[in-house]
């Protein structure tokens, strides 16, 4: 390389931001579809080592979109220092210095640090516990062990998953054919929430949220249907049917 950076290295630049940015796509991707499949397997008691490997292959994922990000960023440094014309010969290897000290970073974390506020690998925990834990999700610093260089106060800034509701707030019964409203998240029952809307169509278009201390109005325009949410549905109400059938067969056995 030339004193100044030669900018007929920019297009090359270009090309692997592109490829970054779409290493990154598929890996948003495959985090996306990980929650459900987790579901899917915790239904099975016999999928528990699956669900384990799962488990890796999250994390792998994780670790992969951070080294990718790495990238990008060090990438981008080096396309401003192009557009600048300053830096020099040693631009090259400054970027994999810079690359190389954030993933020894990365690396150096524990478990728990990586993954345990990670939005994406907690959503995907939550969702396993979903189908067989009780109440709210525990932190995940409950669920991940502890290594050498985890501190006490880690746990104060982890939060432990919300219990999904699947009743709508119209009926109090277990959502039917739900749908969401794209205001404030709430779902309801599909007829309920049409009905709901009929007989206010007269005083306004958008009417209160139904869903207790929502600040939000709905209408009709804000509803969008919620394919995932009803798979979840029809999940937690074989949950519930598994557990009276235990619940009965105990009984029994008293």
């Amino acid at each position: 390389m030339s004193e100044a950076i030669d900018a007929a290295h920019a297009p090359r630049v270009r090309q692997q931001l592109a490829q970054h940015r779409t290493t990154l796509q598929q890996v948003e991707e495959l985090l996306a579809r990980m929650p459900e499949i987790g579901a899917e397997l915790a239904e099975h008691a016999s999928e528990q080592a699956r669900i384990e490997s799962l488990d890796t292959m999250a994390r792998a994922l994780l670790d992969l979109r951070e080294q990718t990000q790495a990238r990008e960023a060090a990438l981008r440094r080096v396309q401003d220092q192009i557009a600048s014309g300053h830096g020099g010969a040693e631009v090259p290897r400054a970027y994999e210095q810079d690359v190389q000290a954030h993933c020894d970073a990365y690396e150096a974390r524990t478990a728990r640090q990586k993954y345990a506020k990670d939005t994406a690998y907690v959503e995907f925990r939550a969702r396993i516990w979903e189908v067989n834990g009780d109440g709210a999700m525990p932190p995940l610093t409950d669920m991940i062990p502890a290594e050498p260089g985890d501190g006490a106060d880690d746990d104060e800034l982890v939060v432990g998953g919300t219990v999904q509701q699947f009743r709508c707030p119209l009926t109090a019964l277990i959502l039917d054919d739900p749908v969401v409203s794209s205001a404030c998240g709430h779902a309801y029952s599909r007829a309920a929430i049409h009905a709901y809307l009929q007989e206010r169509r007269l005083e306004t278009r958008h009417v209160p949220c139904p869903a207790a201390g929502c600040p939000e109005r709905v209408s009709e325009r804000l509803l969008q249907e919620a394919p995932e949410l009803a798979r979840r549905v029809e999940r937690y109400q074989r949950q519930l049917a598994r557990r009276e059938a235990q619940r009965r067969e105990a009984q029994v056995l008293e």
